[in-house]
C-alpha cells in the first residue's frame, strides 16, 4: 500500500542560487505548509560533475523531502534533449520509499525552454515571473504527477521482479526436466543393455542345454563366447581334470602361437592366480606382469610370449564351487577392456550350470558302472 501524498506540510529542497532561493522564501513567507531545506546542510549534499553534466543528490532522507527545486537554462536543456536524456538521467539520487517531485525553475521566460523542460520529464515547471497565487497549485500538481510516476515505477519494478521470479522458476523447472530426461534416457539405456544381456544369456543357455558331450559343449561355448570379443582366443581349464579341455584360436592366427605352449604358460600364471582368489583377472598392459611374482618364474622365451598378450581370466563357479577357469586373450596391440569383461561375464552362469550338470551326470554313470 503506497503512502498518501502529504498535505499538512511540504518539505522543499532548493538547489537554486542564493539570490533566487531567497526570492522563493520571501514569496512563501508566512505559509506554514512549506518548509525549505538547504542543500548545504550536513544532511543534504549536492555533488556536480562537469564531465557528464549530472547533478547528484545524496544523503537525502525520503521522509523530509517532497519537492526539489532545480534551476535550468535553455542551453543545458537543449544539451540534455540532444542526448535524449530524462530527469532520471540528469538527477542521480538514491531510491526513496516516497515519491519526490522534481520541479524545473527556468531562468528565462522562454516558451521553447518550457517545452524542453516538459519533454525532459520534470514533474512541474516554474517560470518567471513567479506568481505566488499559482505557486501552491503548481506544487500540488507536481506532487500528484510524481506520485503517479512513482506508482508506475513501483508497479514496473514489481512486474520486473515477478518476471525475474517466473524466469528463475522456469529455468529451475527446465533444469529439473532436463535432469529427469537424462535420467530416463540413462535408465532406458541401462534397461535395454540388461535385457540384451539377459537375452544373450538365455539364448546361450538354450543352445548348450541338453548337450551331454563335455568336449563338444565346451568348444561350442567357447566359440560363442569368443565372438563377443573381436580377434580373440578362448581356452578353458577344468579343475576336475587339472587340464585345459578346450581351446579355440582366432581364424587368422593358426600358426603364430603354439597353442600347447600358450596353455602351459597360462597354467603356470593366470590359472593359479584366479583359482586362488576366485576373482576376475584383467591384464591389459605388459607392464602389469612385472607386478606379479609368479610371472617371474617363467623362462625368458615364455615371458616374451606373455608380454605380447593381453589376457582376461574369469572363474567358472557353481554353488560356490570353482569348476574351472575361462581365459580370453589376444595381441596387446588391441588391449582387452572392462567392456570385454562385462560382455563375457554374462555367459559364465549358464556355462557353469551346464558344466556342473555334465560332471554330475558322469559321476552318476561311473557309480552305476561300478
Amino acid at each position: 500500500m503506497l503512502p498518501e501524498v502529504k498535505t499538512d506540510r511540504i518539505y522543499m529542497l532548493s538547489l537554486l542560487e542564493k539570490k533566487l532561493d531567497r526570492k522563493f522564501r520571501i514569496l512563501l513567507e508566512g505559509r506554514d505548509r512549506f518548509q525549505f531545506l538547504c542543500h548545504e546542510s550536513s544532511s543534504h549534499r549536492l555533488a556536480s560533475s562537469a564531465s557528464n553534466g549530472k547533478t547528484a543528490l545524496v544523503d537525502m532522507p525520503s521522509d523530509k523531502v517532497d519537492v526539489v527545486l532545480v534551476p535550468v537554462n535553455r542551453d543545458e536543456l537543449e544539451t540534455w534533449h540532444r542526448q535524449k536524456k530524462e530527469i532520471e538521467d540528469v538527477l542521480v539520487f538514491p531510491e526513496h520509499m516516497y515519491p519526490i517531485a522534481f520541479m524545473a525553475v527556468t531562468l528565462e521566460d522562454d516558451f521553447h525552454t518550457i517545452i524542453l523542460a516538459a519533454q525532459l520529464g520534470f514533474d512541474g515547471i516554474l517560470v518567471r515571473p513567479f506568481q505566488v497565487e499559482h505557486f501552491e497549485k503548481i506544487i500540488d500538481n507536481a506532487l500528484q504527477r510524481a506520485r503517479k510516476s512513482f506508482r508506475f515505477v513501483q508497479r514496473h519494478q514489481k512486474l520486473r521482479k515477478l518476471c525475474r521470479n517466473v524466469n528463475n522458476h522456469r529455468r529451475k523447472m527446465r533444469d529439473k526436466v532436463d535432469l529427469l530426461c537424462q535420467d530416463l534416457v540413462k535408465s532406458n539405456i541401462e534397461l535395454t543393455s540388461t535385457l540384451q544381456s539377459l537375452q544373450k544369456a538365455y539364448d546361450f543357455q538354450s543352445e548348450i542345454t541338453g548337450e551331454f558331450d563335455l568336449c563338444y559343449m565346451l568348444h561350442k561355448s567357447l566359440r560363442e563366447i569368443k565372438e563377443q570379443v573381436d580377434q580373440s582366443h578362448a581356452v578353458i581349464y577344468l579343475c576336475q581334470t587339472d587340464d585345459f579341455e578346450a581351446h579355440i584360436s582366432a581364424p587368422y592366427d593358426d600358426v603364430q602361437y603354439d597353442l600347447g605352449l600358450v596353455e602351459s604358460i597360462l597354467k603356470q600364471t593366470v590359472v593359479p592366480c584366479v583359482s586362488r582368489t576366485q576373482s576376475v583377472l584383467l591384464i591389459s598392459e605388459p607392464s602389469a606382469y612385472e607386478n606379479e611374482k609368479i610371472f617371474q618364474t617363467l623362462s625368458l622365451p615364455d615371458r616374451r610370449i606373455l608380454n605380447e598378450l593381453t589376457i582376461l581370466t574369469l572363474p567358472v563357479i557353481h554353488d560356490d564351487q570353482l569348476l574351472g577357469v575361462l581365459t580370453i586373450y589376444r595381441e596387446n596391440d588391441m588391449p582387452l577392456e572392462e567392456c570385454d569383461k562385462r560382455a563375457v561375464s554374462i555367459y559364465l552362469p549358464p556355462l557353469a550350470r551346464a558344466l556342473a550338470a555334465i560332471q554330475k551326470l558322469k559321476h552318476h554313470i561311473l557309480l552305476n558302472d561300478e
